[in-house]
């Protein structure tokens, strides 16, 4: 190669060297960009649900992803949501998503949506998104699809207190490194910017939330508060322990 480059001379080789050189750094970030669909890159998994509230198309000429805003639960508003001292989530919820999936996800622009995504471990590169959220599936709130409840239908004894809370189901997600564990944000009330990050223990009451957050429902939560939370098991220190849906009001 540098003996090509010698006998082009300067004049022709250091374009040329810089022509290749920008050819190697194209195919080194679409290889890095490809650390995104590993498997072991997935942090989390989940749904959320709420106001898809904008969505646009960014990046350079070369590499554009699909950037998105969903506003969390039923008529909330733009703000930083919190729990006591832990900070929930930033509303609206950010996600990214391959230019190709624009249709599907634009046309749902300003409708009460579920949004299935997966939450990267880590991100080498942003040619995928300017997020570490990406989309796998936007669908509408199904309001028929609610299931009847299930797990306790009243609270139960627990070593500091428990309850119940009328709300919205906004997420639900699996996550973790090695440990996994099934973690829910429920929005109390009817509207607003008041929400809750509670745990889940059981499979079939995990399952159940999931399905009454694609409902797009209110529902009631019934839980159990511990005095002492295991990080192994669950984030929070409220444990749900069953989900119906709410009564509804006159």
């Amino acid at each position: 190669m540098f003996r090509i480059f010698s006998k082009l001379g300067w004049r022709w080789s250091l374009p040329l060297l810089l022509l290749a050189l920008a050819g190697l750094f194209y195919l080194l970030a679409v290889a890095m960009s490809w650390s995104d669909y590993l498997s072991f890159n997935t942090y989390s998994e989940g749904w959320r649900m709420g106001t898809l509230s904008k969505v646009s198309v960014r990046g350079n000429p070369l590499f554009k992803s699909v950037e998105g805003e969903l506003l969390m639960g039923n008529d909330s508003s733009a703000a930083s949501v919190s729990d006591g001292d832990q900070v929930l989530f930033t509303n609206p919820w950010a996600f990214s998503a391959p230019r190709s999936d624009l249709p599907k996800i634009q046309a749902f622009t300003g409708r009460t949506v579920a949004i299935h995504y997966r939450q990267l471990w880590f991100q080498v590169t942003r040619i995928n998104g300017d997020t570490d959220y990406r989309v796998v599936e936007v669908k509408r709130v199904n309001p028929e699809a609610a299931p009847r409840g299930c797990g306790a239908a009243g609270s139960a004894g627990a070593t500091r207190s428990d309850g119940e809370r009328i709300g919205y189901i906004t997420k639900v997600s699996h996550r973790g490194n090695v440990l996994k564990s099934d973690e829910v944000i429920v929005q109390l009330g009817n509207a607003g910017n008041q929400f809750q990050a509670m745990s889940i223990l059981e499979d079939q009451i995990a399952a159940c939330a999931l399905e009454f957050l694609k409902s797009g429902l209110r529902v009631r939560v019934n839980y159990r508060q511990s005095l002492i939370r295991n990080p192994a098991r669950r984030d929070t220190t409220y444990d749900i322990i069953g989900i119906w849906p709410a009564p509804k009001t006159p």
